[in-house]
């Protein structure tokens, strides 16, 4: 998991991705997919945003990132962390 704490796929469970303290809510896009908002702020000054099949990864210091299924696979898999 490269330099990572921690690593949760976001699936079916809301209630235990809700129980992350990186996750501020959940609401309903106009789809009806679910979309995660983490207490950090992007660099526009919005909420980053989780959806299903993406990964809550918790960095060395604490702080959470939110990586796509590829993204996450390809850091496994290369054994190396993009710059985000």
């Amino acid at each position: 998991m490269s330099n990572y704490k921690q690593a949760i796929q976001i699936g079916d469970n809301v209630t235990g991705i809700m129980k992350l303290p990186c996750v501020f809510s959940c609401h309903k896009t106009d789809d009806g997919s679910l979309e995660y908002l983490l207490y950090q702020w992007n660099n526009r000054q919005e909420y980053i945003k989780a959806h299903k099949g993406d990964w809550l990864c918790e960095g060395e210091e604490g702080i959470w990132s939110v990586l796509t299924d590829a993204e996450y696979n390809e850091i496994v898999l290369n054994g190396k962390e993009k710059n985000r």
